[in-house]
Order: C-alpha cells, then sequence, then structure tokens
C-alpha cells in the first residue's frame, strides 16, 4: 500500500489530481483509514491511475474519462472508443478549417472594399419644444436615480412618450 504522496510520486498525477479523482468516483484508494482519512492505494490501482494518464495525455476531458472507465471492459471496447475519439478529432479539423476558409473570405480584397454611398441631406424647420434634462457623470445603470429628479422638476408636464 503507498501513502497518497508516494502513489503520486509513482503514478505521475498530483496529490490535488488524486483528491479530485476520488472525490469524482475516478480513482477511489484501495483503503481509506477511518481515523485519519488518509488514502492508500494499491498496484490496482496504479494500473488504473496510468490508464487515466494516458487518456488525459490524448486530451479525453474528465467526463470522457469517467465514461470510458465506466464502458470499457477489454481491449475491443478501448480500440472502438480510441477510434471514436480520432473521429471526433477529424470532424473537429474539418470544421475548422471551413472556419478558416469563410475567415479567409472576409479578409479578401473584394469584401474590405468599401462602396462609396450616397447621402442626401435635407434642412428642415421644426416647431420650438421645451426640452428638460439633468447632465450627470456616472455609469448606465445609475441613470434611475436622477428620473424622478427629472420628472419632478418639470412637474408631470410631460408630452410624449414616458
Amino acid at each position: 500500500m503507498y501513502q497518497i504522496s508516494q502513489f503520486s510520486k509513482i503514478s505521475g498525477l498530483t496529490v490535488k489530481a488524486l483528491r479530485y479523482y476520488d472525490e469524482q468516483g475516478m480513482l477511489k484508494p484501495s483503503y481509506r483509514d477511518k481515523n485519519t482519512l488518509y488514502r492508500y492505494y494499491d498496484d490496482n490501482d496504479l494500473k488504473k491511475a496510468q490508464f487515466i494518464r494516458l487518456l488525459r495525455s490524448l486530451d479525453f476531458s474528465i467526463l470522457e474519462i469517467k465514461e470510458v472507465l465506466e464502458m470499457v471492459n477489454n481491449e475491443a471496447d478501448l480500440t472502438y472508443i480510441l477510434q471514436e475519439k480520432i473521429a471526433n478529432i477529424r470532424e473537429n479539423i474539418l470544421r475548422e478549417k471551413e472556419l478558416i476558409k469563410k475567415i479567409s473570405s472576409c479578409l479578401s480584397p473584394d469584401v474590405t472594399k468599401t462602396e462609396s454611398q450616397t447621402y442626401e441631406i435635407a434642412l428642415e424647420e421644426i416647431p420650438a419644444a421645451l426640452v428638460a434634462s439633468i447632465r450627470f457623470t456616472g455609469r448606465y445603470s445609475e441613470i434611475g436615480e436622477y428620473i424622478p429628479v427629472l420628472f419632478k422638476a418639470v412637474q408631470g408636464n410631460v408630452n410624449g412618450m414616458v
């Protein structure tokens, strides 16, 4: 039996990772002292730890590793899962390549050319209106504090949208 610090050195997993895997139910220690709550690992745990470490090096997520640990009963199961992972990676590569093409098309000279816009300027006279306003410097979320002050200043004389 190995204490967690010894097992960490042997397995190549950090103590923090071992505790996390224990919490997640992925790598429970073979024995746990009821008084001290120390974790003790054996050689079977080492094989499982090395397997988890292998899967992490193959970029499996924690959720994927949990599924693999529950599903894999033999080498054929593992082969199937690894082939599935390869297929997923290939799909991701194709998606990323399509995204690169899409982004590159936005960079082409035709897209970046701006067409000249013609704007028509019109001058109109509008009737005079009395306007009430308050200037303040602050955050937009604070504007609610000033609305009642403004409303009180106009004493309910409001035209237009309220």
